[in-house]
């Protein structure tokens, strides 16, 4: 029997089982796994492929047994901000962990796939977390590769249901759990409350938020037309870029031109709050994003969101004119018209509207769930 998540009704189990998970980074996952941590019916381990860039979480603030792996970097693309690494000593030490189960990060990962042959060999039980949900250039070289891998897998961690059905249209056949974030979404939300609060009384104008690396494949260069094209109907609002990456000049360079926009460079992950705080509508108008984990932020936060079609976590979150806005991919004169839509909005009721929709996929729930899907692997294998 299934319950609402995919995953058949399941006994607490007697025994705690050992968890052993293989992910890429520490950076996006410190709230999930400590939450994991704390699970009476788990004891956790954690295998970081590579140490992480974006300042986004440090190893000092894991509270969970991890090891960061030996890593030689093979491969990097910049435009998505990511690593290829060989782990040298992989299986060796998942041999020396002996876990009860294996829960590995994804099928782009190179060491998770190679942690997932480990546990098949060893009739290890084993599960993932899914990637992307899109059906981009590569998809018929994913329906050739990767459904006898998923078939194999034990269960699927899954981000919004898109990408359950994206498993399954790949061949898994196992059970799966939705969660819609694995960030401390609470503690940001009163962390930015407070913030606000601090400084209400100083906000004089309303401002849009792009939020994430400058490069073209975020969309960034069709926010930066949209606004600048309207600007002059949106007299009380100004748009502000938060991020590194190679299109900073062209920030700065319509800056100088009149074009009320403000550049701020990268800040660590702490100080996200005082960013959200300043905002009032988040723009997320990426070319391709598997998922978009600013998104439940800045909704957790009390930020309606604008996001284009091609951002995996709009369809999980965004309710048109509810909690935010879609308008299709690379369409600047859409952008322009739900810009402007929010600029007319009841942007109050649609922060309490965005704030209430993001809370209900706190890491809280996120971890029970999971935990949720590894009793019921254990008990079916």
């Amino acid at each position: 029997m299934l319950c609402e998540h995919g995953v058949p009704d399941f006994k607490e189990p007697a025994v705690s089982i050992r968890l052993v998970a293989v992910h890429s980074t520490a950076a996006a996952d410190l709230a999930l796994w400590a939450h994991l941590a704390a699970e009476p019916s788990l004891e956790l381990s954690v295998l970081f492929s590579h140490r992480d860039e974006s300042g986004r979480g440090q190893p000092s603030e894991a509270s969970f047994h991890h090891e960061f792996l030996p890593a030689r970097r093979i491969g990097r693309n910049v435009d998505r901000g990511t690593s290829v690494v060989w782990n040298v000593g992989l299986e060796e030490r998942l041999g020396d962990l002996s876990p009860d189960l294996l829960l590995v990060g994804g099928y782009g990962n190179l060491t998770a796939l190679r942690a997932a042959i480990w546990a098949q060999k060893r009739n290890v039980p084993w599960f993932m977390f899914s990637e992307t949900w899109i059906r981009g250039s590569r998809y018929w070289l994913k329906r050739l590769i990767l459904p006898p891998l998923l078939a194999r897998a034990s269960g699927f961690v899954v981000l919004g249901q898109p990408q359950a059905r994206y498993i399954r249209d790949l061949g898994g056949v196992a059970p799966f759990v939705v969660i819609g974030s694995n960030r401390d979404l609470l503690s940001l939300s009163k962390r930015t409350d407070e913030v606000r609060a601090a400084f209400a009384n100083s906000r004089q104008r309303k401002k849009f938020l792009f939020l994430g690396r400058l490069v073209e494949g975020k969309g960034l260069n069709n926010l930066l037309s949209s606004f600048r094209g309207i600007q002059s109907r949106l007299s009380q609002w100004d748009l502000i870029v938060v991020g590194d990456g190679p299109m900073a000049e062209e920030v700065h360079g319509l800056s100088g031109r009149g074009v009320r926009v403000e550049h701020i460079s990268a800040v660590p992950f702490d100080r996200i709050p005082n960013i959200l705080a300043q905002a009032d509508v988040l723009v997320l108008p990426s070319r391709f994003e598997p998922w978009g984990q600013v998104v439940p932020e800045a909704m957790a936060a009390g930020l309606p969101v604008i996001a284009s079609d091609r951002v995996g976590s709009a369809s999980h979150f965004i309710e048109e004119a509810v909690t935010g806005w879609t308008f299709p991919v690379d369409d600047s004169i859409a952008l322009a018209k739900v810009l402007e839509a929010a600029s007319l909005a009841d942007l109050r009721t649609m922060s309490g509207n965005a704030k209430s929709k993001a809370l209900q996929w706190d890491v809280r729930q996120a971890a029970a769930r999971i935990t949720e899907l590894a009793s019921i692997i254990i008990q079916h294998s």
